[in-house]
């Protein structure tokens, strides 16, 4: 399948499962009350959870197959400087993440983090897809 095939499947995983997530009736905190008869806690938790887990699978392929491309995109004597860029950059987008996601919990739903994600990944998916299609990667 190769790089190029495994990027292109778990880019549109994460995306579908980050807007599975956002369109999720509830997050368990919230249902767990015993005043809302109309859906089973098991249900939710099992629903949240497995769209959850694939929309995680799906950043798992994404964020090591990235890393593998750019390891072969550059050259040796250049790997401890691209590789401190991107260290660099998962640890301001880990703690600024942390913040944004605060705020945007803060102030509207939890719903709202994971279809901001959703939106952003719809547009990187097209973008991706089609430079990939052109790459000689």
């Amino acid at each position: 399948m190769g790089r190029k095939g495994c990027l292109t499947v778990a880019i549109p995983i994460f995306t579908i499962f980050s807007g599975g997530c956002g369109a999720a009736q509830t997050s368990i905190q919230l249902y767990a009350s015993p005043f809302n008869l109309d859906i089973p806690v098991a249900l939710i938790v099992h629903e949240i959870i497995m769209l959850r887990a694939f929309q995680g699978l799906g950043g798992s392929g994404i964020t090591a197959i990235v890393l593998s491309i750019i390891v072969e995109m550059v050259p040796p004597h250049r790997y401890a400087t691209y590789a401190s860029i991107t260290a660099i950059s998962f640890a301001f987008s880990y703690l600024l993440g942390l913040f944004i996601g605060a705020v945007i919990n803060d102030r509207t739903t939890w719903r709202w983090i994971f279809l901001i994600k959703y939106l952003i990944t719809q547009r990187s998916t097209v973008l991706g897809a089609s430079s990939l299609i052109f790459s000689p990667i």
